[in-house]
């Protein structure tokens, strides 16, 4: 067989080189690297509390240059905590078949959205020599996540050391929700002697929320006196020798935590409650 000559060599490597470099162009033309891009028909969208996450995809759109519409690929990435006008951010990622990866951001306003609220099943009140369980008539809600009772932490604040000893003690409760949202309030704790009274008075709410300048009757809270095997309604009581004795620091106009001091005294019977006012701005 004839040898190629050192030229015939030289034009084959060249024609190689060519080829090569042909190849190269073409794989780098025929390479995808841009990302698709997301659309919005409105930069935010409303929605509610009680909508599912497909709502967050409505009027969002996604297009490639080479595969065309991709609106199918969307997803929420993920979404912000909740700020205090309501709204969070709403992150969506997009994909295209060459794995390339789009993201936007729009704003979401909840219009329906209430915020952390706590309550009270029962007084803050306990007797010396008793368990002090203070979790066991706190309760707090909000609209997203319903019951986050079982997630409220408590810390002794001031110069409260322990809820053992006779007094007005504070804690501190707080709670943090889904969305991130923290909730917290400082709360009265008091503690009696043991034999301080003799007769239970119930409430009709023992934590109540105000808007600030919105007026308050301490007396419509009062519900039913229990005395020995005898519960007398509060709500409708004429009775001669019934003393109800009423102590408020509430500041209406004012945002802070106030409390209202009930007691009551029936013959040789005594009550005391305690309602707790949280006075919004």
């Amino acid at each position: 067989m004839k040898r190629l000559s050192k030229w015939g060599i030289f034009l084959l490597f060249l024609g190689c080189v060519a080829l090569f470099s042909l190849y190269m162009l073409h794989s780098e033309a025929a390479q995808d690297s841009d990302a698709p891009a997301i659309s919005f028909d409105a930069q935010t969208v409303t929605l509610s509390v009680y909508d599912d996450q497909a709502v967050l995809l409505q009027g969002v759109s996604a297009y490639d240059a080479k595969d065309g519409d991709v609106t199918d690929s969307l997803v929420v990435e993920g979404i912000s905590d909740i700020r205090e006008d309501d709204t969070v951010t709403v992150t969506y990622a997009a994909f295209d078949s060459a794995g390339n990866v789009a993201k936007a951001t729009r704003t979401a306003l909840f219009t329906d959205y209430t915020g952390i609220r706590f309550s009270l099943s029962a007084p803050l009140i306990f007797r010396s020599g008793d368990s002090s369980d203070v979790f066991s008539c706190l309760v707090a809600t909000d609209s997203l996540d319903g019951d986050l009772s079982d997630q409220i932490k408590a810390s002794l604040t001031g110069e409260t050391t322990s809820l053992s000893t006779v007094g007005l003690h504070e804690i501190e409760i707080r709670v943090t929700n889904s969305m991130g949202q923290t909730a917290r309030l400082t709360l009265p704790v008091e503690v009696n002697a043991a034999d301080a009274y003799n007769a239970s008075l119930t409430l009709t709410e023992y934590l109540i929320y105000l808007s600030a300048g919105e007026p308050l009757d301490p007396g419509d809270y009062l519900n039913t006196l229990v005395c020995g095997q005898e519960t007398i309604s509060m709500q409708s009581v004429s009775l001669a020798g019934l003393d109800v004795e009423i102590e408020s620091d509430v500041d209406a106009d004012t945002a802070g935590v106030y409390s209202v001091s009930y007691t009551v005294t029936y013959g040789s019977y005594t009550a005391h409650s305690r309602l707790i006012v949280v006075v919004e701005e």
